[in-house]
């Protein structure tokens, strides 16, 4: 079962410039530091990066008495999901700049200061648009980088999506024998999910290895206009199954449409999407006696 989780992009991840000061840290060393060692790390904060993470130590800081002078985003719309903008930013007034980003760092032994600048639809920098911030303290929410270096050591099909394995419903990859879960083969934003998900494949492991056989997935699973991909690729239409994907883009008022030959399988209204956070569809095994050809599309429709 390959469950490696992910690592934090460092600095050195997204090449920011400027000095090496003491005071730049990931979000979850700081969270480390905070909650396991019960260490303060700076007094007066910018976050960049609205991932979750990030967004849960910019409440954090505040209730420990640090002031969280801002967060910046490179992208136009926040990373983490919008509960935690609203409880963690909003509801403690702090600040957050969209399509912002750090370009260098100041300081000599420890942070002084960061310069912002705005960025362009092709993330190239805003001339005329630096503005300096003084704060003793960087923490970086810039996303997780998947530990696939098994994953590819192993020769499994890869997502160019999820940057994880290929998967069917059983969480078996290509490789027969070899099972993927969790953040490796999909980063989750709610941690019970990545939690159920080891769980059925802890079960579905367990099968392979007293029986050596699992339900012969031949339905592939495709996904369509709207979503970034779907998962499981691929599926015996035995079973229920729950299916995880994510939108490209913020929608309101859409439904995920399950389709096979031109006819609906299933619809589920979506009051509100956002790539940020996780959708889980289940799809009853009824539905799937009226597929046609082994495919079934998901995509987002009006």
């Amino acid at each position: 079962m390959l469950a490696m989780g992910c690592r934090e992009r460092t600095r050195g991840a997204i090449g920011t410039a400027g000095t090496r000061p003491a005071g730049v840290y990931t979000a979850g060393a700081v969270q480390y530091y905070m909650n396991v060692s019960n260490l303060a790390v700076g007094r007066k904060v910018v976050i960049l990066g609205s991932g979750d993470i990030g967004l849960i130590m910019a409440r954090r800081m505040i209730l420990e008495g640090a002031e969280v002078v801002c967060v910046a985003e490179i992208l136009p719309q926040p990373s983490g999901i919008a509960g935690n903008i609203v409880r963690c930013l909003e509801d403690f007034d702090i600040p957050l700049h969209l399509n912002t980003t750090v370009v260098e760092i100041h300081g000599k032994e420890r942070v002084t200061g960061v310069t912002l600048a705005e960025v362009g639809p092709k993330m190239g920098e805003r001339k005329g648009t630096r503005r300096f911030i003084e704060c003793d303290t960087l923490l970086l929410s810039v996303g997780l980088i998947p530990e696939t270096e098994l994953t590819i050591d192993l020769g499994l099909s890869m997502s160019p999506a999820t940057n994880g394995a290929i998967v069917d419903e059983s969480f078996h990859t290509s490789a027969p024998g070899i099972f993927s879960c969790g953040n490796v083969l999909q980063v989750h934003d709610v941690v019970d999910y990545a939690t159920l998900e080891a769980e059925k494949t802890g079960i579905a492991a367990a099968k392979w290895a007293m029986t050596g056989k699992l339900p012969d997935s031949k339905i592939n699973i495709s996904a369509g206009a709207g979503l970034r991909y779907i998962l499981p690729a691929t599926i015996s239409g035995e079973d229920a199954i729950d299916f995880t994907t994510r939108p490209w883009k913020e929608e309101h008022d859409k439904s995920v449409v399950f389709k096979s030959g031109g006819e609906v399988l299933r619809r589920l209204k979506m009051p509100h999407m956002e790539p940020a956070g996780m959708i889980r569809v289940r799809v009853g095994k009824g539905r799937f006696r009226h597929v046609v050809n082994n495919e079934i599309t998901v995509e987002v429709e009006d």
